[in-house]
């Protein structure tokens, strides 16, 4: 039997969808049954998301390693965007933190569980 007929819909950064700006600088490849993302720069086979894959562009070493053969003018690009995301998850964060106190969730627990830390 068939599903309801309703269609999830594809992530925003699903493999097909590529809208990213990460995936200028890397493809999907499938390496002994695995999809990985593939680095244009060090030809470096990763298992993990675009927005980690921007850290290695970066040079950040958070949870990846380092391009070592990434150009310049596009680790700044990658930096300034991851930069961004960042300022924006924090600001995100600090209004959901306003608004479980002007509705008066006082405990510290249940507010990480709320805003997902």
């Amino acid at each position: 039997m068939r599903g309801t007929g309703k269609r999830r819909k594809p992530a925003k950064n699903a493999s097909d969808q590529k809208q990213d700006v990460g995936w200028e600088h890397a493809t999907q490849v499938e390496v002994e049954g695995t999809l990985r993302i593939r680095c244009y720069y060090c030809l470096d086979n990763f298992a993990c998301g675009i927005f980690r894959f921007k850290h290695h562009l970066t040079g950040t070493n958070h949870h990846i390693k380092s391009c070592v053969s990434v150009l310049t003018d596009v680790c700044q690009t990658m930096c300034n965007i991851v930069n961004d995301l960042q300022t924006n998850l924090i600001k995100k964060r600090t209004r959901g933190e306003e608004v479980l106190v002007e509705v008066g969730v006082q405990d510290t627990k249940r507010k990480k569980v709320l805003l997902g830390f």
